[in-house]
């Protein structure tokens, strides 16, 4: 019975608080559609610049992260299976052949000469690539 009467007490006090925001002051304030159009499409392109903005700080703050001085490159990446990848990674004056599965990495090999330059790796599709990855497997001596 107690919280049937405060509720309609709180029903009553919003019903006289409100009342003001409800009466007809007799001023056509309406908004035209126009107008209503024109907010709609400022909010839109306001939204828009900020999501724009919020991305390129997060690709700047990426791009810092792997750009660093020492830092690993991968130079090619051959896949094997469904989820198992055979990786070339660049740390600085060596390359190392890693294998990746779901589970673990693991270094198969540390090429001492370079397999490829920045040059060749950006010009070079996945056939060739394999077959280069084979030769020098093959001079290096790696069953």
């Amino acid at each position: 019975m107690a919280l049937k009467i405060q509720t309609m007490g709180i029903v009553a006090l919003a019903t006289l608080v409100s009342a003001p925001v409800w009466a007809d002051t007799g001023s056509s304030l309406a908004a035209s559609p126009l107008q209503t159009l024109a907010k709609l499409a400022g909010a839109l392109v306001l939204v828009l610049l900020v999501f724009w903005v919020c991305a390129k700080m997060m690709s700047g703050l990426q791009q810092a992260r792997s750009g660093g001085v020492g830092s690993l490159k991968v130079v090619a990446t051959l896949p094997l299976g469904h989820r198992e990848r055979l990786i070339v990674v660049s740390t600085g004056h060596e390359q190392l052949m890693l294998g990746v599965t779901p589970s673990r990495i693991e270094r198969v090999h540390v090429l001492d000469s370079p397999l490829m330059t920045d040059d060749t790796a950006t010009s070079m599709d996945a056939g060739e690539f394999a077959r280069r990855l084979v030769a020098a497997v093959k001079r290096q001596g790696v069953k």
